[in-house]
Parts: structure tokens; C-alpha cells; sequence
């Protein structure tokens, strides 16, 4: 089999790369995109110049699908070597690696040879008048098509050198996201950054272009999988299916709000090229979706069944369709486009993307908005998924605090409101509007979803991966969290500048006017806010006993103060932000800019002030609560410790086989037959006790306790495992009546109250697991095991709850 499919992987990308040529020659033949109309007083641009710039185009897109495609199918779609428990990548992902650095290089080669050619086209000069190297320079160093093709080929650059040196599948998983980014520059270059409403084109062309990306690479890294056994080639593609899905979704949606954008009316499409051309793709997708099912109900199956064959006949067609579409897509962009998406004339409307608003009132202010789709799919897509997470919890049987869900909801609506209500308008025609949505993001809506904990409900309700060697969500959640930038957004110093930084230096007049004027700098400010506030007050409002209470307050107290600076600061007048881009837009009503500085002054202080007393609010709610909370309550999903799991132990007169774990189970300490002696375990107790209760498999399905377990108990004097555990005396016959005869020293001022026997056999126990489990590390188990702990020895006959 692998010689047959090396024998046929050539005719299905050169076929791919005959289908992808021959569809951009018809688009710019029948779409106009080659017609040379000579226009007076203007040179005519070279024919080969045109031809030219739309194959390159074809070229880098297509190289630009396959390394993205063969990075995530290194990542995502394989299993990690045995031998070192899933973080180095497998063989096939090796060679996914490999490849991947053979295509980024060419993808950086050929955006360097697009350079001279874009120049020649700009300047309408054939190669040799416009290739110049002072002309190059002059082009890639003050023009932002320029800027953006060096920019590619650099990081192109280095994801070549790159992918032929990382092995880790965690490192597979970076380079997937530089692939990624290598695709913004010409995103935010492209002819939908030239539109009328080219905010939302640009935002909209962000999830058709990835999901195109997506879809279309990881198929051709399957197709060229032909030396992956077919179990593995079978779970892959499983996994692709899924992730196809998605990707068809996002295609078939943002398709239609092009269209929906671009042309008024339906008969509008037929009439105009463009549009001939949209109707053709999405034949073409339409057949994509069809070819999907086919896999899912047909090749899919069989796949699993161990006949590869259908598979990839099947994709091998697909990846010809996709590479036609690729081709129609990379030269739609030389089509004239239609009438009602030409590029204003106007600098207000080609500066903001719409045209001035109206004077701001009441109704003004409740009813213009200009919806982004970024954030409202955001916000759309986060809703949902904690929402099911809720849900899988309650199925369960561990309730969801719902005030958490009240809070999620509350601060993506927060959210919504400041990128897609009427202050998306006047926030750049207003200093007072901006400081609005500069504060929302980053000082109110952060603390609604801080207050959800949607890591915890993640950690919680997130299975482990059943795929020995391959990480699911919960497992890249956990790589995520555990990982060194994540681990800086914890540390006070950091929030602290960080946070400051997005309050004051984003209004230096350079940052501010660039923010203004280009749309990437103004979704990384938007990223920017939302990210230092939610680490900013995730570290105030954080649960547990660390930080202390001062450092809390201290944290308040500087945010406090910075509000407090900036307004009073704004309310002087002063700084004089950006006065030439308000003097262009030239709007002839409301307050001048002197008198806006004031009110942003006071919004700054009235918002800034509020943002803090909401977060003392909530701390101080938060610890009356856990000074009240009775001790022997039971812990909720949202309460426990997370990342621990609950294994059934079959006793002797308990034949139930043990119930299938799970990753952050309810902690429970009653059974049937022990329903009296329920008790709240401490998290830190739990830590520390979780390896002194093994367990173990026998062929009957059932398990037990493994005697032949090492003993993790401290060793000091006088100490002994807790009753009932492999490592206590009293373990190996039957359950006791009493506590152990001596105890180590611990913290809890009392211990878990012994179970009174009622019968000689024992009764079914429960042992904890830990996440660390599958071959997995747990840092807090490890950390937990220092610290001595009461056993049940130290319990005493009256059973008095453990401290909480």
C-alpha cells in the first residue's frame, strides 16, 4: 500500500495545481481582472505584470494552506511518540514537520518574488522599469503592501527554520499559530481593507479566510499521510471531521455576508462580474459540503473498518475541488468589485469605514449601532460553551453556581456593547466615546468574567483524552495554564505594568492615532484591554488564600490611583491627543476637542472609581462567604478543588465493577452502606492523600487496593497511614472499628471521624485519583505531598467534621 499511494500522491497535486491555475486564468479572463483599459493621463499596466501578480497570488495562497495544514496535523490530529508519553510528536508528525518546512520555504520565496512584481503593477511599469532595488526598498519600508509582504516572508523565514527543528507536538502547536499570523498582513492589505465598511469586511474575511485555511490543509496533510497505519489514519481523520465541520460553518456563513455586504439585491449578483464569480465558488463549496458527507457516512466507516482505499480516492477529489476554489478565491481579488463596494472618496468614510454619524442623542445613542461580527461572534461562541459546560456538569449531578453564568453572560454582553453598539461609531469621533469603550473593555467587563471562573468550569467539566499519547482540550487547557506566559499573567508586577500600560500608553499620540487610523492596531487594543484587565482583577478577585489580602488590597489601591491620575489629567486639558485626526474628520457638531478631553477626564474618574468598587464589592462578598460556608457542606462543581477524579473500589461483597472515571469528579465520601459519616474533605487534605490510595485492576473487571503500592506517608516518628488505606495494618483483613493507633502531625485542628462498623465485611470504599493520571504530572500533588496531614487515627468516636 505505501508504494501504491506514493505512485499516486504526484498526479493528485499536480492535478491541484492545474485546477488551481486554470481556474484563476478563467477568473481573470472572464472576471476582468486582466483587461488593460488605458485610462488618459495614466500609463496602461503591463499584460505579463497582470498575469503574474494573480498566478503568484495562487501560488503563495496554495503554499500557504499546505504548511498550515501540515503544522495542525502535527499537532492535533496525531498521537505523540510512545516512548515519551505523547510530548515528543510521532513519526508521521515528524515528517508533517519536515514537510512543512519545505512549503514555508517556498511560501517565503515566492512573497519575496511578489514583491518586484506588486511594485511593477502599483507603478504600471513592466519588471525591468519598476524593479530597482531603491524603488523595492522605498516600497516594502513606507507602502502597507509592501510592508506586508516583507513582513510575510520574514516570518515565513522563520517558520522554516523553525519546523526543522522543533520536535515537541507543543511546539507543532506554535508554529501552527505563526502560520496563522503570517496570513494578517495580507488580510489587513487585501481589497476588503479598501471597502466601504471595511471594519467589518476585514473582521468578516478574518473567519472566511482561516476556515478556508483550515479546512483545505489538514485534507491535503491526510492525503499525504500514506505511511500512517490505518487505525491512526482513521482517528485522524475522525478528528479532521469535526474540525471540517467548524471550518464549513465559517466558510458558508461569512460567504453570505460578503455577498450581503457587497450587493443590495439579488438580481444585482447576476449582473456583475463579481458576483458571477462569488456564484461560481460557491458551487463549488456547496460541492465541498457534499463530498464532507460522503466521507462521514461513507468513507469514514470503512476507514475504521481498515479499507483506506475509499478514503482517499474520495479526498483525493476533494483536494482537486479545494485547490479550484483556492484559485477562484486568489484571483477574486483582481475582479473589479461591484459597484456598491467601491472605495469612498470621502477621507471620512475611508478613514472610520461608514460615513459621519449623526449628532449624538438619546435615541442616537440607543439605536445606531454598527454590529461587528468579531465580537459578537466572540461573545456568541464563549455563551455556548459555557453554557454546555453548565450543562455537562448538571448531568452529572454538580450544580453550577448560576450566578457564575449571570456573570459570564453580563460580561460578554458588556463586551458587545462596546465593539458593536453605537459607541463603535462615536468612539472614534469622540475622545469621551473612546475613553467609553477603552474602560468598558478593560476596567468592567473583565470582572463579570472573572467572577464566572470559566477555567475552573473548563478544568471541571472537560473530559481527559481516551487516545493514549493524544491530547484533547483538557489537556491543551491544562499545557496552556502551566505554561510561562500564562504563569507571568499571575504575577503582580506584571498586571500592574501591564494594566497601567493599557490605560496610559495606548493615549500616547502615536499609539492613539494609530488605533484610529489602522484597524490591526485597534483589535490589538481592544485584545490589549481585555486581556489586562481580566489578568489585572483575576488576580484580585482570584480564589483561595493566596494572594494575601494585602497584596488584594494593594492591587486596588494602585489601580485606584491610576483612574484617579489619568482623570484628573484629562480634566486639565492636557494631553492634546491626536488634534489632526479630529481636525480631518471635520465634525461640525458636539464639544470641541478641549471640552471632550474634560468629559473623558470624567468618565474616566466616575468609571474607573465604579470598576473598583465593584471588585471590592465582590472580594469582600466572596471572603464572608468563606467565613460563613458551614464545614460540613458539600462541595459543588464550582467549589472543589479542580482536577480531581473518583474511582469506585469493589469490595468483597460489592461485585459492581468500578465506575468510569472522570476528570474532576464530585469529591464524595458516602456510600450505601456508610451514609453517615459524609464529611467535606480539605483540597490540600485530598492532595496529599491522593497516592496513598492505589488502585489497581484484576481480570474480573473489578478493582481493588494495590498492596503492593509504595508507601508516600511522611517519615517521622509515630506516624502511620490513615486507616482503611493498602499501607495500615488493619487494611488487609477488614475495615476497623477504630482509629489507627498513632498519627503523624498535621495542621487540621481535627480529622476525618472514623466509620463505625456495622458489618465484618468491609464496605465499598472510595479512592481518589489524581489528574496526573495517563501518565500526566500534577503540580499541586506534588507540591501537597510535603505537608503532613492528620490521619484517621486522629479521629475521634463523636466524628467532629474536618476543618475546612
Amino acid at each position: 500500500m505505501p508504494a501504491a499511494d506514493s505512485s499516486r500522491r504526484w498526479p493528485v497535486l499536480l492535478g491541484g495545481l492545474a485546477a488551481a491555475g486554470a481556474a484563476a486564468w478563467l477568473v481573470l479572463w472572464l472576471g476582468g481582472g486582466a483587461d488593460i483599459q488605458p485610462v488618459t493621463g495614466i500609463p496602461a499596466r503591463d499584460q505579463t505584470v497582470v498575469w503574474l501578480v494573480g498566478l503568484i497570488r495562487v501560488v503563495t495562497d496554495g503554499l500557504a494552506v499546505a504548511t498550515i495544514g501540515l503544522l495542525t496535523a502535527a499537532a492535533f490530529l496525531v498521537p505523540g511518540g510512545d516512548s515519551s508519553g505523547g510530548r515528543i510528536v510521532s513519526a508521521h508528525g515528524y515528517r508533517w514537520l519536515r514537510a512543512a518546512g519545505v512549503t514555508a520555504t517556498l511560501w517565503s520565496l515566492t512573497t519575496l518574488a511578489a514583491i518586484p512584481i506588486t511594485l511593477a503593477d502599483v507603478l504600471a511599469v513592466d519588471l525591468a522599469g519598476g524593479a530597482g532595488l531603491p524603488a523595492i526598498v522605498n516600497f516594502t519600508t513606507t507602502v502597507d503592501q509592501g510592508r506586508a509582504l516583507l513582513l510575510i516572508a520574514a516570518m515565513t523565514a522563520v517558520l522554516a527554520v523553525a519546523a526543522r527543528s522543533v520536535i515537541t507536538v507543543t511546539g507543532a502547536a506554535i508554529l501552527t499559530g505563526l502560520a496563522a499570523a503570517a496570513l494578517l498582513p495580507t488580510l489587513f492589505t487585501s481589497h476588503a481593507a479598501s471597502a466601504g465598511d471595511h471594519q467589518q469586511a476585514v473582521n468578516n474575511q478574518l473567519f472566511h479566510v482561516y476556515g478556508a485555511a483550515f479546512w483545505a490543509g489538514g485534507l491535503l496533510a491526510l492525503l499525504l499521510a500514506r505511511t500512517l497505519p490505518t487505525p491512526q489514519l482513521a482517528r485522524a481523520a475522525s478528528r479532521y471531521s469535526r474540525l471540517a465541520a467548524i471550518c464549513l460553518t465559517a466558510v458558508a456563513a461569512t460567504g453570505l455576508f460578503n455577498t450581503a455586504v457587497r450587493f443590495n439585491t439579488p438580481t444585482e449578483i447576476f449582473g456583475d462580474n463579481y458576483g458571477r464569480v462569488m456564484l461560481v465558488k460557491t458551487a463549488f463549496i456547496v460541492v465541498l459540503a457534499w463530498l464532507g458527507w460522503l466521507h462521514r457516512r461513507r468513507t469514514l466507516p470503512m476507514l475504521r473498518s481498515g479499507d483506506r482505499r475509499p478514503f482517499r480516492r474520495l479526498a483525493a477529489v476533494e483536494v482537486i475541488v479545494f485547490a479550484t476554489v483556492v484559485g477562484l478565491s486568489a484571483t477574486l481579488t483582481r475582479t473589479p468589485p461591484p459597484p456598491g463596494d467601491q472605495p469612498s472618496e470621502s477621507f471620512v468614510e475611508s478613514a472610520l469605514g461608514f460615513a459621519m454619524p449623526d449628532p449624538l442623542t438619546l435615541r442616537t445613542a440607543l439605536l445606531d449601532w454598527y454590529p461587528d461580527p468579531l465580537g459578537i461572534t466572540a461573545a456568541a461562541v464563549a455563551v455556548v460553551l459555557y453554557a454546555a459546560g453548565g450543562r455537562r456538569l448538571r448531568r452529572r449531578g454538580e450544580p453550577w453556581p448560576t450566578s457564575r453564568l449571570v456573570a459570564w453572560l453580563a460580561g460578554w454582553a458588556l463586551v458587545v456593547v462596546a465593539t458593536s453598539s453605537s459607541l463603535a461609531r462615536y468612539g472614534p469621533v469622540l475622545f469621551s466615546g473612546h475613553v467609553t469603550v477603552h474602560l468598558i473593555l478593560a476596567a468592567i467587563a473583565p470582572i463579570a468574567l472573572v467572577l464566572a471562573a470559566p477555567v475552573q468550569l473548563a478544568r471541571t467539566a472537560l473530559e481527559l483524552s481516551t487516545d493514549d499519547g493524544l491530547r484533547g482540550p483538557r489537556e491543551w487547557l491544562d499545557i496552556a495554564t502551566a505554561s510561562g506566559p500564562a504563569r507571568a499573567l499571575t504575577n503582580p508586577a506584571v498586571v500592574v505594568v501591564l494594566y497601567l500600560a493599557a490605560l496610559y500608553a495606548m493615549y500616547l499620540p502615536p499609539l492613539y492615532e494609530a488605533s484610529l487610523r489602522s484597524h490591526a492596531t485597534h483589535l490589538a487594543a481592544v485584545a490589549l484591554y481585555l486581556t489586562a484587565g481580566c489578568a489585572f482583577f483575576g488576580r484580585i478577585l482570584r480564589r483561595g488564600a493566596r494572594p494575601a489580602l494585602w497584596s488584594r488590597v494593594a492591587l486596588l489601591g494602585i489601580a485606584l490611583a491610576g483612574h484617579l491620575a489619568f482623570g484628573l489629567l484629562l480634566l486639565q486639558g492636557q494631553p492634546a491627543i491626536t488634534p489632526e485626526w479630529f481636525g480631518d474628520l471635520g465634525r461640525d457638531w458636539g464639544p470641541d476637542l478641549p471640552t471632550d478631553l474634560r468629559t473623558g477626564g470624567v468618565l474616566t474618574l466616575a468609571m474607573g472609581t465604579t470598576s473598583i468598587a465593584l471588585a471590592t464589592a465582590a472580594l469582600t462578598v466572596r471572603r464572608w462567604r468563606r467565613h460563613r460556608s458551614a464545614p460540613g457542606q458539600r462541595p459543588t462543581g464550582g467549589d472543589r478543588a479542580p482536577g480531581l477524579r473518583v474511582k469506585s473500589v469493589s469490595g468483597p461483597d460489592n461485585p459492581r465493577p468500578a465506575a468510569r472515571t472522570r476528570a474532576s469528579s464530585p469529591v464524595t465520601q458516602s456510600t450505601a452502606e456508610d451514609s453517615t459519616t459524609s464529611t467535606m474533605l480539605d483540597s490540600r487534605l485530598l492532595a496529599w492523600t491522593l497516592p496513598s490510595y492505589p488502585v489497581r485492576a484484576d481480570p474480573s473487571g473489578t478493582s481493588g487496593p494495590s498492596p503492593s503500592a509504595p508507601t508516600r506517608w511522611p517519615s517521622s516518628p509515630g506516624s502511620s497511614p490513615p486507616a482503611g488505606s493498602p499501607r495500615c495494618g488493619c487494611a488487609r483483613a477488614a475495615r476497623p472499628s477504630g482509629p489507627c493507633s498513632t498519627s503523624p502531625p498535621g495542621p487540621f485542628p481535627s480529622a476525618l471521624p472514623a466509620a463505625a462498623s456495622t458489618t465484618s465485611s468491609p464496605a465499598p470504599t472510595r479512592t481518589l485519583a489524581p489528574t496526573a493520571t495517563r501518565g500526566r504530572s500534577s503540580r499541586s500533588g506534588k507540591a501537597a505531598l510535603a505537608s503532613p496531614v492528620r490521619s484517621c487515627s486522629a479521629a475521634s468516636a463523636s466524628g467532629s467534621p474536618a476543618a475546612n
